[in-house]
Order: structure tokens, then C-alpha cells, then sequence
């Protein structure tokens, strides 16, 4: 059974003697309606307990959420180039790109909830913006003749976004709209799995290419 049935079950049963005490009281059956509403209080504080602890473990499974969002898998063509399988488990697409650089970097735009917006249900929000190529040495970033931007927000339709940072004010829960990037070493055959969490974007390697490349990562 559910924490929360247990605790229903308790509360109910609390309730249901507690009626029967008051019957027995009106009746004047001074002792039957004490040993019920004893039963009654120790059921209501036991059912009490349990759902305090219940809300407490849903409060950690809110704020601790997270949720895989995509899957990318680097194939070596040559020196700082690769070739990026990325799979979108939620829709089931999957796309090919040519990067160039020594990591991959996917950026998102990001709608985070209140903590009591997370409690009641509501889950950061995400649309993937781009792929990107990204390299180890800053000046060979600032001075690459050829650079791989993907854009992987297509036809958005409306968006959210832009109209919840609009009416904000109508919307309590609202915490912040932010963009969100993470980024991993490539090598030839590493596959790593990119997540979504109340704060942002987080990515770790699947398999021992890609653990590999973060161990040797520079």
C-alpha cells in the first residue's frame, strides 16, 4: 500500500471511532465512549504521523526529480571532428550532426518553479536552443575559422516562455525563466546521457568511451 493509504486508513478509522464515542456518550455510556475516543485519538495521531511522513518523502522526490531528456553518441570522423547521434527519448527523434571541436555542448532555455510549485506537481520545463561544437583551448575557440551551431528549437509554436515572463504576475509559482548549457569531453563511440532537474541541465557518461574520456578530460 501507498503512504498515503495507510495514513487514509488510520485517519478514517480515527474518525469513524470518534463518531461512535460521541454516540455513546449522548447514550451516556460514560466508559464505552472513553475506550473509543482513546482508540480514536491513538488512530488519528498514528494516521497524523504517517502522512506527515508521507508529505515529507514526496517533498523529497519533488525537489530531487529528474527526468532523462536526451541521449548523444559521438563517432569519430577525424582530427576534433565527430559525428553526433542525438536521440530525444520523450519525442523518439533522432538527428545526426557534424561537430567540430573537442566537447559538445547542448544548450536549453529553462522554466523553473517555486519550491511550493514543485510540491504541488510542477517540474522545471525545458526547450532544447542548440547543439554546439565547443574546444579546450580558449584561443583556438576565439580564433576557429569554422564553428558548428545546430538549432534545435523548431517551430516552437507558442511560446511559453515569453508569454510567462509576460504575466509573471499571474502566475505565483513562477520562480525564474533561465537558459541552461552542459557540455562533455567527445571520443570515438562515447555515449552520454543528458538530464533535467529543478536546477538546470546535468549530463554523465553511459558507457567506458565516455567514462574514459571524462577521466582523461583536460
Amino acid at each position: 500500500m501507498q503512504i498515503s493509504i495507510i495514513a487514509g486508513l488510520f485517519l478514517l478509522f480515527g474518525a469513524f471511532f470518534f463518531f461512535v464515542a460521541i454516540k455513546r456518550l449522548l447514550k451516556r455510556q460514560v466508559a464505552s465512549a472513553f475506550g473509543h475516543t482513546f482508540i480514536s485519538i491513538i488512530a488519528l495521531m498514528i494516521g497524523a504521523i504517517i502522512a506527515a511522513f508521507g508529505i515529507n518523502l514526496y517533498t523529497y522526490d519533488r525537489l530531487s526529480y529528474e527526468e532523462a531528456i536526451a541521449e548523444l553518441r559521438a563517432i569519430k570522423l577525424g582530427d576534433q571532428r565527430y559525428q553526433i547521434d542525438l536521440l530525444l527519448p520523450k519525442s523518439g527523434t533522432r538527428s545526426q550532426y557534424e561537430v567540430i571541436g573537442d566537447q559538445w555542448l547542448l544548450d536549453a532555455r529553462i522554466i523553473k518553479w517555486s519550491p511550493k510549485g514543485n510540491l504541488l506537481g510542477l517540474d522545471a520545463k525545458y526547450r532544447l536552443e542548440r547543439l554546439s561544437g565547443r574546444f579546450n583551448d580558449a584561443k583556438q575557440e576565439a580564433e576557429a575559422k569554422s564553428r558548428t551551431i545546430y538549432s534545435l528549437a523548431r517551430n516552437p509554436g507558442l511560446d511559453f516562455s515569453a508569454y510567462a515572463q509576460k504575466y509573471r504576475k499571474y502566475m505565483p509559482y513562477l520562480d525564474t525563466i533561465f537558459g541552461s548549457g552542459v557540455y562533455m569531453p567527445m571520443a570515438d563511440k562515447a555515449i552520454y546521457r543528458v538530464y533535467i532537474n529543478q536546477s538546470g541541465l546535468s549530463a554523465k557518461p553511459v558507457n567506458s568511451a565516455a567514462k574514459k574520456a571524462v577521466e582523461n578530460w583536460q
